[in-house]
């Protein structure tokens, strides 16, 4: 045939063989035909002398192709191969389409034989070569014909094709699926149903899957509703049965991306998918999920869930948001119920748990995550976080407050209308019901009568759909998991994140006993030894000891303070207990020290009885140094209840004194610890009842004794081991400045227990009017008696008789009350005054004293004065805790022979001249002294202290008609008898008297012409503290020099110093918003619950006038930033930094952030130098009522930290002033003020070791200076340079002399 082909009729032959293929019935002949016909044509020997082309034969062919014959089906399948492979630069648009119209039939033809036979497997092998060579001139751009047919065929017999074929195929398709075309909807299911549904590769169906996506995205706007209803829930219902993994992780994805972005009903059948998928694993019981790869599908579809939750609930209907977040709870209903299927799937229930801790609830009771939109830092205050809201309006939490909480409720809505006129709580509960129900008219006219000055209430915002979401499911979740879950990186999320969905009450909100079933789960988690915790646990850290365990729960337990409304008496009994377990715990016991304490705040009815017991607990545990501060403030702070330990026994008191006295000792706590023990201790002791008082002062004195002693044995113990001399010498003189120091604490409590063991009295005396006009200027001198100051100060008269025998004091007093309208009742009024009955005590002549003793007296003897101002004397005592002040009255008469002082012995010849008062010039017995008005002046007008100043008396001079009547008032000297003298003729005593006498005369200044009136002080503080044995040197009193101005300054100082601790704290509003220092400052005002806060005025920033002329608050800086402790009020949003408010000197913050529900999280912040005697503070959760007396404590322990643990410099240093010096320097304006900062300053900052603790022991260490000086005085004078005023008793009473055994005078009192 080839050669025939080859001649003339070839050509002919060609139609002959086309002729047969068409009409032979045999199919061997059609074989034949076409094997022949397609080799001459377009074999590897062709006949190339013959004119034919591939178009004028393939409709032929095309015929063949129909013939099923396996012979003939194989043969055209061969035919075409040639012609694609030799000659398929000679096809066209028309030649491809008969050929691929011949690679159907050929194929449909095959698929028809039998499966496995050779037949049909040689015939598709060459099928398929053709086809790839097909492809290959595809991507080649090299083929002419239909693409949209071939990949026809290849979409018909797909599964024939391999893997990459079919890729290419759903590539193309994927073109022309589009709203362009107007089948595009069922071509996108043809393809699902095709390359989804049937094929069973997987690379084949999540090609499938991604064209879907990109589908709906790209359409989804429009088409999306419909994609879904009749794409997508067709084709990917049940895809929970998928057995690939990535098959069901992309559907999941997919139904995530059509629930977040669709709003319609759809949106519920799409969750439902995806409910199945999650819940799978469980229902069909099937074996355990080992590895997280086993399970990416439930991961996605939690992962989804979360974020359609979080996304629908700000969108309407929120019914999706509900149906998602009830998913989320029922997989882990399922998962506790059995938990070895995805027990190892840590990350599932991590993410849902991570998802309700989350969670918050604003006052509103709206839902929403606050942290959502600045999560990770992202756009942290950018325009999308403050546009995005944080709650949403469409879903809340359904919750009914219980009765205590609507009586909270309700005082709160009281404060408010108390406070401001009106109470914006019950505007906005009114407001809140009226976007749930519709409000009626009567309801409206009620809130715009409530609330007169509201406009907002005028228009209530109009009604939309909410939908209520109970916490109850999730409340148990939480619970169960606390009681079943085994992995601890899950239980240790729970336990770190549920204190701050405490904070806002998330859990606590839902209706029934959830809280009741919390505490019971917190506390077997704790109390409960059949658990085997945390053994049973895996995840866990190796080592991993129960005591640890348990410092994960008791944080979590220490929150529930602030949820004492929703929580029975039993229940915060139970809470307490736990708490009191946890203190002997290493890892917690601060916390739950530091929980007690806000449990006596916010549980005071159910700690009046718990109280006892936990005290005596407290009694039994070691005094360690990690629970020293808290357990410190705990007692500090319960004493500011009364009504808690109001039924307080002796034995209670003795507990608190055995808590508070081990953390007095110095070589174990750090001078902060120590101090705020000795004011536990002090503050206790007033706070016993009085009856109890004096059985404590021999324990209280005897423990702090046995402290002291053990402190001098530890110090001399150290003292020996030492072997470098310089250094033990240095060493040694800081340690006695030590043992000064804590031994002068001690001091101070032995002072207060001696002024308050048998009564109770105010720390500073009040002088009244009287007392004031009677002593004001009289006689005053002042004594130091060990660490005591005497001052008395005695009434003083003129002696000068005005009228009706009175001087111008008792005149003027007993005037006071005259009718002057009727002279009459004058002359009865000033009868009565002037001549007083035995039934005025006040007015006690020496005839009365007698005729009470007993004594008959028949002749009274003559008064000095009849004035009743006359024997009074005040005693003035200042002691390091405080002063005490007396006015009493001498009893006894005073005769002619106890006039005021002692007269010299030289001027003894005045009382017996011849006349009386002859010369106004002369001074005798009697004598006035005149004011210096000038001089008074200069001193202030105001009443002084006494003792602490220079004090003349009033008087007159006498002239006239007075001095007539004074003379005759005046008695007669006596003429004594010889057998009252007494003569000393011994030469030494006349030579000691000679010598004292030389040395009185010399000294009598010439102002002494003018010696007040009155009782000298001497002899009033003689009859009361005058012993025996004052004669020796080490306890004789000193009498003050207090003319000396070095001396009065000294006084002022002490005086300057108050018995009451005193602190300075700045107070910061920070806004919503507000992050730098200009803004903060400039607030003049704060929000409602601010307002309600101060109750308490410090420095606060908001009251502070704001000047314009300021601009950057200078002045107020001047006050906040000379504070060491600013409370800072934030509402910023934002956490707040120390170094906001730039300043020297504030070294520690409290910050107060107001939550939702009125819960507020208080924390402390300090600089880096405090750390490590603030301690780490965790924060504390206190409700509004408590939160004045929570944070006052909390800064007035800082304020008390930082002066306490100031260290001091060497007095050489050249280094620049510290903080303390400029500090006082800056605000003080008064000189004695400034005198006293400086004095502080040097007690603080140079050696010897003098650190601050407190009032009073200042007051003590200037009493010591005090004596320090006077000593220092007499010592640098000889025994004879003495002044005269200045020589007391005690230096006229012979004693012996330390050195020797010779009796003798010593003025000296060194």
């Amino acid at each position: 045939m080839h050669c025939l082909a080859g001649t003339h009729v070839g050509n002919s032959g060609v139609r002959v063989l086309c002729h047969l293929i068409e009409k032979a019935p045999d199919p061997q002949i059609v074989r034949g035909a076409v094997f022949f016909l397609t080799t001459v044509l377009w074999g590897s020997k062709k006949v190339s002398s013959l004119n034919c082309t591939p178009f004028a034969v393939l409709p032929t062919l095309y015929k063949a192709s129909q013939n099923s014959h396996v012979l003939v089906v194989f043969e055209v399948a061969l035919g075409i191969q040639k012609l694609v492979t030799r000659s398929s630069f000679e096809l066209y648009l028309h030649s491809w389409n008969i050929v691929i119209e011949m690679l159907i039939n050929a194929f449909r033809s095959t698929i028809c034989l039998e499966d496995d036979s050779t037949e049909k497997t040689t015939i598709l092998s060459v099928l398929m070569d053709t086809m790839d060579t097909i492809e290959q001139l595809v991507e080649k751009q090299e083929f002419r014909g239909s693409l949209e047919r071939f990949y026809f065929l290849v979409d018909l017999y797909s599964h024939l094709w391999p893997e990459d074929s079919v890729v290419k195929l759903l590539d193309y398709q994927a073109k022309i699926i589009n709203p362009f075309h107007p089948l595009w909807l069922v071509n996108l299911r043809a393809l699902l149903s095709h390359h989804y549904c049937l094929d069973t590769r997987t690379s084949i169906k999540m090609k499938a899957l991604t064209i879907l996506t990109n589908v709906y995205s790209n359409n989804r706007h429009m088409y999306g509703r419909d994609i879904v209803k009749t794409v997508v829930l067709i084709h990917l219902e049940g895809v929970e049965k998928e057995t690939d993994v990535r098959v069901r992780t992309a559907v999941v994805n997919l139904l995530i991306q059509i629930a977040d972005t669709q709003e319609s009903e759809i949106v519920l059948d799409v969750l439902s998918i995806l409910e199945k998928v999650v819940t799978a694993p469980y229902k069909r019981n099937g074996k355990p999920l080992v590895q997280e790869s086993e399970a990416t599908d439930i991961v996605a579809a939690v992962e989804g869930l979360i974020k359609v939750y979080k996304v629908k609930m700000f969108e309407l209907p929120s019914s999706h948001a509900v149906v998602a977040y009830r998913i989320l709870l029922s997989f882990l209903e399922y998962h506790y119920c059995n938990q070895i299927i995805l027990e190892r799937v840590t990350r599932i229930r991590y993410q849902i748990l991570e998802m309700i801790l989350e969670m918050r609830v604003n006052s509103k009771y709206q839902i929403g995550f606050p942290g959502l939109n600045i999560k990770d830092g992202k756009d942290e205050g950018g325009l999308v976080s403050f546009l995005l809201p944080c709650f949403s309006p469409y879903l809340t939490v359904d919750h009914k407050p219980g009765q205590k909480l609507s009586a909270a409720h309700r005082e709160r809505e009281q404060q408010e209308e108390e406070l401001l006129g009106f109470s914006p709580t019950r505007i906005h509960n009114v407001l809140t019901k009226g976007r749930k129900h519709e409000l009626v008219k009567s309801s409206e006219e009620t809130v715009k009568e409530n609330t007169p000055h509201i406009a907002a209430v005028e228009s209530l915002p109009p009604k939309f759909e909410v939908t209520s979401l109970s916490l109850i499911e999730t409340a148990k979740i939480i619970i169960t998991s606390l009681n079943k879950e085994k992995d601890w990186i899950v239980l240790c999320f729970i336990l770190q994140r549920l204190p701050q969905a405490l904070q806002n009450k998330i859990v606590v909100l839902s209706q029934g006993d959830t809280d009741t079933f919390l505490v019971s789960a917190l506390c077997d988690l704790v109390a409960d030894k059949s658990r085997n915790l945390p053994d049973c646990l895996y995840n866990k850290p190796a080592r991993f000891s129960r005591s640890a365990f348990q410092g994960y729960v008791y944080p979590v337990l220490a929150m529930l303070a602030s949820h004492h409304l929703h929580l029975d008496c039993d229940i915060q009994q139970k809470v307490i207990r736990c708490l009191q377990m946890g203190i002997i715990n290493r890892y917690a016991g601060p916390l739950c020290i530091s929980a007690l304490t806000l449990c006596v705040l916010e549980m005071q009815d159910t700690v009046i009885k718990q109280l006892p017991g936990l005290i005596l607990h407290f009694s039994k545990i070691s005094a360690t140094v990690q629970n020293s501060r808290p357990m410190m403030e705990f007692l500090s702070t319960l004493l500011h209840f009364p009504k808690v330990y109001a039924n307080f026994v002796s034995e209670q008191y003795k507990s608190v004194f055995a808590i508070a006295i081990p953390y007095t000792n110095p070589l174990k706590f750090n001078q902060y610890i120590v101090s705020l023990a000795y004011h536990v201790i002090a503050m206790w002791f007033l706070k016993c009842r009085l009856p109890c008082r004096k059985g404590f002062v021999t324990f209280i004195s005897k423990h702090l004794n046995l402290v002291l002693k053990n402190m001098s044995e530890a110090f001399k113990s150290k003292h020996l081991s030492r072997t470098e001399p310089e250094k033990s010498k240095k060493d040694e003189d800081k340690e006695n400045s030590m043992k000064q120091f804590f031994s002068d604490l001690r001091e101070t409590i032995v002072d207060l227990m001696a002024r308050h063991t048998f009564a109770s009295c105010t720390p500073l005396p009040k002088r009244d009017s009287v007392a004031d006009m009677l002593v004001s200027r009289g006689q005053s001198a002042t004594w130091l008696i060990g660490n005591k100051l005497v001052t008395i100060t005695t009434s003083g008269c003129s002696q000068r008789l005005l009228q009706n025998g009175l001087c111008d004091k008792c005149y003027q007093l007993c005037n006071k009350k005259y009718d002057y309208s009727s002279s009459t009742g004058l002359k009865e009024r000033t009868k009565e005054n002037l001549f007083p009955s035995d039934d005025h005590p006040v007015h006690s002549y020496s005839g009365e004293n007698a005729s009470n003793s007993g004594i008959k007296n028949t002749q009274t003897e003559p008064h000095l004065c009849a004035c009743w101002c006359q024997r009074w004397a005040e005693i003035y005592v200042r002691q390091p805790t405080g002063n005490v002040s007396w006015i009493m009255r001498i009893q006894n008469e005073l005769t002619l022979m106890t006039s005021e002082g002692e007269l010299p012995l030289l001027k003894l010849s005045d009382l017996y001249a011849p006349r009386a008062f002859q010369d106004q010039n002369d001074s005798s017995v009697f004598y006035d002294i005149r004011v210096d008005d000038d001089k008074d002046m200069k001193n202030g007008s105001r009443r002084s202290i006494p003792g602490s100043s220079h004090v003349s008396s009033s008087s007159c001079t006498c002239t006239g008609d007075d001095e007539r009547r004074g003379s005759m008032l005046s008695p007669q000297p006596m003429q004594r008898n010889r057998g009252h003298s007494i003569s000393d003729m011994n030469p030494a005593s006349c030579r000691v008297h000679a010598e004292v006498a030389a040395v009185t005369n010399a000294n009598i200044p010439a102002s002494d012409k003018n010696t007040k009136g009155g009782i000298s002080p001497s002899f009033v503080f003689l009859q009361l503290y005058y012993h025996g044995k004052m004669g020796n040197d080490d306890d004789r009193p000193l009498l003050l020099p207090t003319d000396q101005i070095e001396i009065q300054r000294a006084l002022r100082v002490i005086d300057f110093i108050r018995p009451q601790e005193t602190h300075k704290i700045g107070v910061l509003y920070v806004g919503k918003g507000q992050t730098t220092e200009q803004q903060i400052l400039k607030n003049t005002f704060g929000s409602l619950r601010y307002m309600i806060f101060l109750q308490v005025v410090f420095h606060v920033s908001t009251l502070i006038p704001t000047k314009d002329s300021d601009p950057n608050c200078i002045g107020k800086k001047r006050h906040i930033g000379n504070n060491y402790v600013t409370i800072v009020y934030n509402e910023s949003n934002r956490p707040y930094s120390i170094g906001t408010v730039k300043g020297q000197f504030n070294h520690t913050v409290v910050e107060v952030t107001p939550g939702e529900h009125s819960i507020n999280t208080v924390s402390v912040l300090c600089r880096p130098e405090l750390k490590e005697y603030v301690g780490i503070d965790t924060h504390r959760l206190v409700s509004d009522d408590n939160l004045p007396i929570v944070v006052r404590q909390l800064a007035l322990h800082a304020d008390l930290q930082y002066l306490t643990q100031m260290t001091p410099i060497p007095s050489n240093s050249s280094t620049h002033l510290p903080p303390l010096h400029q500090h006082q320097q800056a605000i003080q304006e008064e000189q004695e003020v400034l005198e006293l900062a400086s004095v502080v300053w040097e007690s603080l900052y140079h050696l010897p070791f003098s650190p601050y603790a407190g009032n009073w022991i200042e007051r003590l260490r200037k009493i010591r200076k005090i004596r320090e000086i006077v000593l220092q005085d007499i010592g640098n004078r000889s025994k004879w340079e003495k002044p005269r005023e200045l020589i007391d008793f005690t230096d006229l009473v012979v004693r012996k002399s330390r050195t020797g055994g010779s009796e003798h005078r010593i003025y000296s009192t060194e």
